[in-house]
Formats: structure tokens, C-alpha cells, sequence
């Protein structure tokens, strides 16, 4: 998605499923920053909805792909 420049992507793995976005927010955790990612999973064996944040950051490496379904394993 980053490399990509989508702003929101649904996901899909053996034991979880759901969407993954941005709003382009750029945030600093200590001496590490990049862009705001939000995820909200429905995981089997967990009740309710799954939500985490994480960065990604300048410096990742790799060329545009074409659109696909992400795995976060």
C-alpha cells in the first residue's frame, strides 16, 4: 500500500480477515517515524474486532505492484 500509494486495502490470511488504511498521517514514535497505518481484523478464536497502528517509514525498499490482496503474516 505504501509503495503502492493506496489508501486502504482489505486483507485476508488463513486466520484472519479485514481492512487495513491510511489517511497519510505522518507520526514519531521515539526516534522512529513514517507514515500511520491503521488495521482492524476479525481474527477466529478472538472475540470482537482486532485494531492495531503501526508506521512504515521512508526507507523501505521495492518497486509499485499491481493491486493484490496484502498478507500480514
Amino acid at each position: 500500500m505504501y509503495l503502492d500509494e493506496e489508501d486502504k486495502s482489505r486483507v485476508r490470511g488463513e486466520n484472519y480477515e479485514g481492512r487495513i488504511w491510511t489517511n497519510r498521517d505522518y507520526e514519531v514514535m521515539g526516534q522512529f517515524s513514517g507514515m500511520r497505518f491503521d488495521a482492524e481484523l476479525d481474527v477466529n478464536g478472538v472475540k470482537g474486532k482486532v485494531r492495531l497502528s503501526f508506521l512504515v517509514d521512508e526507507r523501505t525498499v521495492g518497486r509499485k505492484r499491481s493491486k493484490r490482496v496484502v498478507s500480514v503474516n
